[in-house]
């Protein structure tokens, strides 16, 4: 299950919410250029949802569109620090909230 953690960005120190994980019915990607993120269900992804990485990444790169700065949305890429862009932050212990479905 994913959650919402407040995080420190290494490089600024900004702290700012991130968002990390998926649920039981979505899975949480970002994008690779700015890091917004976006949902995509299970319905949307029809038997690619529960199978290997490998798949779900090439039915990713299919039929999810790019972001509107232009990056591509991945399993893989982190939220980034709205004032630096940096993808390299702590997390705190104290998780914000839980990401339900």
């Amino acid at each position: 299950m994913g959650s919402q953690l407040r995080v420190t960005c290494k490089h600024c120190r900004t702290v700012f919410k991130a968002c990390d994980g998926g649920g039981f019915f979505f899975h949480l990607l970002h994008c690779q250029k700015c890091g917004t993120d976006m949902r995509v269900t299970q319905d949307e992804m029809g038997d690619a949802f529960g199978a290997e990485q490998e798949i779900r990444d090439a039915w990713v790169a299919t039929n999810v569109p790019p972001c509107s700065c232009g990056g591509r949305f991945t399993f893989s890429a982190k939220a980034r620090c709205p004032t630096c862009n940096a993808d390299d932050w702590d997390a705190s212990i104290v998780k914000l909230e839980m990401l339900y479905d």
